[in-house]
């Protein structure tokens, strides 16, 4: 057996040297067994001849991140048709299948397209639909550029996407405000089925930079993304199937309505808030005069995590007053603000770059003359009155507040 493997090896480097092919490798499988991953490049097929049986494995590394299709098709470029299977994972032992596909485009061969990232690996493994039948097929990966469809506001599409594809769609708002882009059944009806569907939200044509995303809402297996948006921006929606499956769709673009919390003044609130989404309160103070917005350990004791606040006057959030994102060298945010009684003031609160949000939020009367301290952890340890200290809290190794006096008590 080992001269067998031996003399495949040396077969296989010759006609890879071979000056009459050109910009395709061949591999050809006989009575070995190929159990170690192969390199699949860009533009450079590769014939295969598999026993039955017998899959194949091939890494692909992107130089761009961008689009990829990676499919099978006759081989040689003009042989016979075979039932092809392709399966896309993102880790070596081939346990994170992220696409799959069978027939593609009515053929028995296979396609998957995908965005993928430049400089990390993804494992394409290639076999037949019935075990009983050998792999005898091209393999490519191209790099192709899927051209958005515009999508307007109010206007619904419905769409059928076929397995290990995904569609995407451009759309510029004509006005600023808050935008909601949701999946529903297809054709308005639920007699269609629901399909489980998945949203990414691009601000760039590339589909590079991330800006949102999500899988389910509500308890159903539809998707919605809202945010807020300025007038004559584009951004670029795709829109796939779960897992790379199959999917039949509507997709709508609406303006949305922000569900703003009342917030009351020393009354502490504890929010979770979902990646790359915000959460959207109010406050009225009675009295003018300077107040404190703030955010803390969710229940005043657990994980830190790292959150923006934005202030704002008006319900659009298109007039920001200021925002905040690490106080006090900590990972949690401040905002102090003079404010007007009886005037509302409005509050975003997000993860830092789009990050989740549990965190405590709370809004105080702040005088002036008053200084915060807090320990490396974000709990208050100590308030200052004009530079003197008047209250000093203790807490035990758990964040849990032991005490809090006087600094004379």
């Amino acid at each position: 057996m080992e001269a067998v493997y031996h003399y495949w090896i040396e077969e296989f480097l010759q006609q890879l040297s071979n000056e009459g092919v050109e910009g395709e490798r061949l591999y050809q499988a006989n009575e070995v067994g190929i159990q170690s991953t192969m390199d699949l490049l860009l533009n450079t097929p590769i014939d295969v001849n598999l026993p039955a049986g017998q899959s194949q494995v091939y890494r692909f590394t992107p130089t761009n991140t961008g689009t990829h299709k990676i499919f099978t098709g006759p081989y040689g470029g003009t042989g016979s048709s075979n039932d092809t299977v392709l399966e896309l994972y993102s880790d070596a032992n081939l346990t994170q299948r992220i696409a799959y596909n069978d027939d593609a485009n009515g053929t028995s061969f296979s396609e998957i397209i995908l965005g993928l990232t430049s400089g990390v690996s993804y494992y394409v493994k290639l076999r037949t639909y019935s075990a009983s039948d050998a792999v005898h097929a091209r393999l490519t990966a191209t790099y192709v550029y899927v051209s958005p469809v515009t999508i307007s506001l109010n206007t619904p599409i419905d769409v059928d996407i076929p397995q290990g594809e995904y569609k995407v769609y451009k759309f510029t708002p004509s006005t600023p405000d808050f935008y909601r882009i949701f999946t529903d059944y297809y054709g308005g009806s639920s007699s269609n089925g629901s399909g489980d569907t998945v949203l990414y939200l691009y601000s760039d044509e590339n589909l590079t930079k991330l800006i949102g995303a999500n899988d389910d809402y509500n308890g159903t297996s539809f998707s919605e993304i809202k945010r807020e948006m300025p007038a004559g921006t584009s951004y670029y929606i795709k829109l796939m199937g779960y897992n790379g499956e199959r999917v039949r769709t509507r997709i709508t673009v609406t303006k949305a309505v922000r569900n703003f919390v009342d917030l009351q003044m020393n009354n502490p609130i504890d929010v979770s808030i979902p990646v790359y989404e915000y959460g959207y309160y109010r406050f009225t103070p009675a009295a003018s005069g300077n107040y404190r917005i703030y955010t803390g350990l969710y229940g005043g004791t657990g994980q830190q995590y790292d959150t923006v606040l934005y202030l704002y006057s008006d319900a659009t959030l298109l007039n920001r007053l200021t925002y905040n994102d690490d106080a006090n060298s900590t990972p949690y945010s401040e905002i102090k603000w003079e404010m007007k009684a009886g005037v509302t003031y409005y509050i975003k609160l997000g993860g830092y770059a789009g990050g989740s949000v549990k965190a405590r939020l709370s809004v105080g009367q702040l005088n002036s003359s008053y200084e915060y301290g807090y320990d490396d952890d974000g709990r208050l340890v100590n308030v200052l009155q004009n530079g003197i200290p008047v209250f000093q809290l203790v807490y035990d190794n758990n964040g849990n507040l032991l005490s809090k006096r006087r600094p004379s008590q």
